[in-house]
């Protein structure tokens, strides 16, 4: 997933890296923007389209009577229970045919194992970081780095550099997802040479570096090589944690899109985006250290 996704948001960044008014293409699309999400779109419609037409889908009847095609129910693991233990087994079948329903799930969330709780931390904090870096990367290249002003007239100086910035900026994320996508390939050769914890700990702490080198060293080199070290911290907490508790479902805070652009009005300068994404960062890599690991 981590590959064919870093693949596929590779393109989409590159897109918005390239100058299309000097193209010729901006012209005739109503400008950069609009070509950019023209370009995706075309992308994502190829893309929709092989999906429709890769292969034929089964019909229902043939599923139905195909017992290969069935959807696995409860009957037939409750069936292959007792085939394994024998006639006698007892199988505690009430237990087995409860129906989980809304208020079950909630107290399973509420009693839910200590370790898992912590996981479950350690992604919320993971994803602010990650959410904080990806909502305001652009915005503090374009700002910070290039000395733009997104308010700025059309084609004044301050505008062509902080769209300079912006096309910069999505050279690095593609950079970003590249490495995530080449990182996925060997994590779990790293995970059995050095361990798990090691492994996740060592790429959440990676884009702490890269987001407090970024905020105190805003130059062009050191905020496009840092996202290699955001495309590790990516990879890691879209694989390790679905290791390590297969069930284990993540999500993204989307309170965070709101909360950040207050703090960047209230104290005047896009530079606290990556402070506040390498805290988020450092306090997930101190939950992940109380998380239970495998082996």
């Amino acid at each position: 997933m981590v590959l064919t996704g870093g693949i596929g948001a590779t393109m989409g960044a590159l897109f918005g890296s390239i100058d299309w008014n000097r193209l010729g293409i901006g012209r005739y699309l109503g400008g950069n923007d609009a070509s950019v999400f023209a370009a995706n779109w075309i992308v994502l419609f190829v893309g929709l389209l092989v999906t429709l037409t890769s292969f034929s889908e089964i019909p229902l009847p043939v599923q139905e009577t195909e017992p290969m095609l069935r959807p696995v129910t409860q009957k037939m693991l409750l069936d292959e229970v007792k085939r394994v233990h024998g006639d006698g087994a007892e199988v505690e079948q009430e237990d087995m045919q409860e129906v989980v329903g809304f208020k079950q799930f909630l107290l399973n969330v509420l009693h839910m194992p200590r370790s898992m709780k912590v996981l479950c931390l350690t992604q919320l904090l993971s994803h602010m970081s990650y959410l904080t870096y990806c909502l305001y990367y652009t915005d503090f290249v374009g700002a910070t780095v290039y000395e733009g002003d997104v308010r700025a007239f059309k084609d004044s100086p301050a505008a062509e550099r902080y769209a300079d910035g912006v096309r910069f900026a999505c050279l690095g994320m593609a950079l970003c997802s590249t490495t995530s996508a080449i990182y996925s390939v060997f994590i779990e050769r790293l995970i059995v040479r050095f361990g798990a914890r090691s492994v996740y700990v060592g790429g959440l702490l990676a884009h702490c570096c890269g987001m407090l080198a970024m905020g105190l060293v805003p130059h062009k080199v050191v905020v496009f090589s840092c996202c290699a070290l955001t495309g590790i911290m990516y990879a890691t907490i879209y694989s390790i944690p679905f290791l390590l508790i297969s069930h284990y479902h993540s999500k993204n805070c989307v309170i965070v899109s709101l909360a950040i652009g207050a703090v960047i009005d209230a104290v005047g300068s896009t530079m606290i985006i990556t402070f506040i994404s390498s805290a988020f960062m450092l306090c997930a890599a101190g939950s992940a250290m109380g998380i239970l690991y495998m082996g």
